[in-house]
């Protein structure tokens, strides 16, 4: 069966309510419910870290409440569990103890705690098969308790890619159309692609070779199609848990409009990792004309699909003042502003870039590096920067993972993300960029870690 696990939201708290009382009425053989009342449950919705999360069939059918506490350790504590009657046996309370379990990890709490009822024999078995062994005997009941492993740093220091494969990830600096990986395309195409030249060049380089060697297998509406499909399938290969993906406004014009472009893309999203938080960016090139973009804009923007703007392609073409009518119209329907600038322009170029256009988030942003002043600016505003370490290195602007600036970057305070960039050119998935940074010694386990929960930061909201 197709069910879809979330976090609860206020409009579910009256079949939450319903589902608690049938709980009551199995195990207690009770109606005597308490602290479901009106407001009761406010404290799920206020910014705290308390969570409920539900399982949904076309209703909700399931839900598990989620209390996080600091004393004597951080650690979180399943409060009340229930399953509607017709959906029990079918895994579905397993799959909201691991999102209970995934959510306890993403919020560093070291472990999860839970009553039982010594007299429910089968819920015994049932935790002490996912794990759950007794911590204390209350009574009537028995409290259990199962440690949180980082799972996601004891796979680097394994190298053990299909433990990284599962662990929740994000990328946030994906071209859409050079989003999947290269063994994917070639498998569906029926044909082998070369590997490029390393290094290549630059831009320019990565631009000649891509035109040469892959697009003409994979040309116009329908090879795009391709490979927007094949972005989608690697999210789901790689557990990304938040996709941001840049869609051009030729690209937007060739399926279109925004509207015909949102349900094809969507159509992706919902049949390979309808789970995934998937953020499209409009994105235009930095040769464009950014006052004939700016008139037109609107008719991109107005679905209301879109969730930030970028400008990409070579850095310096143009003044970054040029490009503000078209962020003071993102800015009208509440885009995040984002651009490429400092993977080859200098730390001055970026700060640049932010001040002018209020951006809060910069593509690449490596070369921050070389300014304290530029980093401490960085640091103080907390502008992300979306890292891409095998763009920067295959392209000749980075030695090698040993040397790359994120570690320089990190140890300023400054916030980072990790991504892939153009994914089928550099076939270097997201788990192989941690991975290839940890073995490099360029960041520890534990730092990687933090960097990946900063590219999580929204879906634990």
């Amino acid at each position: 069966m197709k069910y879809k696990i979330r976090t609860a939201v206020p409009a579910d708290e009256e079949k939450i309510r319903g589902l608690f009382l049938e709980m009551l009425r199995t195990i207690y053989q009770t109606d005597d419910v308490k602290g479901y009342g009106d407001g009761d449950l406010d404290r799920y919705w206020s910014e705290n870290q308390d969570r409920i999360f539900v399982a949904e069939d076309g209703q909700v059918i399931a839900f598990l409440s989620v209390e996080v506490h600091h004393d004597p350790v951080d650690h979180i504590y399943l409060d009340d569990f229930s399953v509607a009657a017709a959906y029990r046996n079918k895994g579905i309370g397993s799959s909201l103890i691991r999102t209970a379990e995934e959510y306890a990890e993403q919020i560093e709490s070291r472990a999860v705690l839970l009553h039982v009822e010594k007299s429910n024999t089968s819920a015994m078995r049932f935790y002490e098969r996912s794990g759950y062994s007794v911590f204390r005997d209350d009574g009537n009941r028995l409290l259990l308790k199962k440690d949180i492993v980082n799972v996601f740093c004891e796979a680097l220091r394994e190298g053990n890619t299909a433990k990284l494969l599962d662990v929740p990830k994000s990328d946030l600096h994906n071209h859409s159309t050079k989003g999947c990986r290269r063994e994917w395309l070639a498998e569906r195409l029926k044909r082998s692609l070369p590997d490029p030249p390393v290094p290549l060049d630059g831009l320019t380089g990565m631009q000649d070779w891509f035109r040469s060697s892959i697009k003409p297998f994979c040309d116009g509406q329908e090879g795009a199609l391709l490979r927007w499909e094949g972005a989608f399938a690697e999210a789901k290969r790689n557990h990304i848990a938040r996709l941001s993906m840049n869609f051009g406004a030729a690209e937007i014009d060739q399926a279109g409009g925004t509207e015909a472009l949102r349900e094809l893309i969507e159509g992706f999203h919902r049949a390979y990792c309808p789970d995934t938080v998937f953020e499209p960016e409009l994105t235009f090139p930095s040769n464009c004309d950014a006052a004939f973009e700016a008139e037109r804009i609107d008719e991109y923007l107005q679905p209301g699909w879109f969730r930030s703007i970028d400008i990409c392609g070579f850095e310096n073409y143009q003044p970054v003042e040029v490009f503000l009518p078209l962020y003071r119209k993102a800015e009208r329907y509440g885009l995040v502003k984002k651009m490429h600038a400092g993977e080859t322009g200098t730390a001055d170029d970026i700060r640049r870039a932010v001040e002018v256009l209020g951006l809060s988030e910069v593509h690449h942003g490596i070369s921050a590096c070389a300014s304290k002043e530029t980093m401490r600016f960085l640091a103080d505003n907390r502008i992300r920067l979306n890292v891409c370490p095998s763009s920067n290195v295959m392209l000749g602007y980075v030695k090698d993972y040993r040397d790359h600036p994120i570690r320089i970057l990190v140890e300023n305070g400054i916030q980072v993300t990790i991504n892939t960039d153009d994914l089928l050119i550099f076939d270097s998935s997201i788990e192989n960029e941690y991975l290839q940074l940890y073995r490099a010694g360029t960041l520890s386990a534990e730092q990687l870690d933090g960097i990946r929960r900063t590219g999580l930061a929204k879906c634990a909201q």
